[in-house]
């Protein structure tokens, strides 16, 4: 997979540290009392762009969509939060503080997957099987250990 350069790495960083803490700083507005009215005209349109933002880093960077579990968690986070968003943005009658909730926290959750990276960087899929140890080979490995610098 061919990745983007630099230049362009750096200002898809730039377009997703505006996106994600509008998308982020909208939900919370809403929970504070801003109203339903954010929703079609501030959080929808920065939801989308965000997912744009991560569709061309998955598509630019050797992380991929589905090489690392933590990317697929995220992607799986985010999509939900984006389902949210579209429903609080099309449907009048949502309970837009409920809606609001579920997504900041889902989005509080993605944030943590990206920074966490649980299970560590572990690859999902592709990943070739691992190669079992045979006792010699592990006692040579324990001997090694023991010997003297």
């Amino acid at each position: 997979m061919k990745t983007a350069n630099k230049t362009t790495l750096r200002w898809l960083r730039v377009c997703h540290m505006l996106t994600a803490p509008l998308w982020f700083g909208g939900t919370v507005a809403v929970l504070a009392g801003g109203g339903a009215a954010l929703f079609p005209k501030l959080i929808l349109p920065a939801a989308l762009l965000t997912v744009i933002v991560g569709l061309l880093y998955g598509a630019c960077t050797p992380w991929g969509f589905f090489r690392f579990r933590w990317v697929t968690a995220k992607w799986v986070l985010t999509l939900a939060a984006l389902l949210l968003a579209c429903l609080g943005a099309l449907w009048d009658a949502a309970p837009e503080g409920f809606i609001a909730f579920a997504q900041a926290i889902l989005l509080a959750a993605g944030v943590a997957v990206a920074v966490l990276k649980p299970g560590g960087r572990k690859i999902l899929l592709f990943a070739p099987p691992k190669k079992e140890r045979t006792e010699a080979e592990l006692r040579d490995a324990i001997e090694k250990d023991r010997r003297p610098l």
